[in-house]
């Protein structure tokens, strides 16, 4: 990953929370120069990027991840979670 885009994904890093409880959270984290996707325990999922600080978790190009300047949004065709950064 050249430099640019590598402090580019790194600022997204961190816990988002989408609810109250201790269960509504994610991670995003670098893994080995890639941008990754983790709830919990759960296996790491890598993002790819399609621009625009929007990505999709591998295996599931249906599903969006759009970063701006108040968080994360995730769409799943119909369903759409906002999450903030804690």
């Amino acid at each position: 990953m050249r430099a640019r885009r590598l402090h580019e994904a790194a600022a997204l890093v961190g816990i988002y929370a989408y609810g109250s409880g201790s269960d509504e959270r994610f991670e995003i984290k670098m893994d080995k120069d890639k941008l990754v996707f983790q709830t919990g325990e759960a296996a790491m999922r890598r993002l790819h990027h399609v621009g625009n600080r929007e990505f999709f978790p591998a295996g599931v190009p249906s599903v969006r991840l759009r970063f701006d300047a108040a968080g994360v949004t995730i769409t799943d065709h119909d369903l759409i979670v906002q999450a903030t950064r804690v």
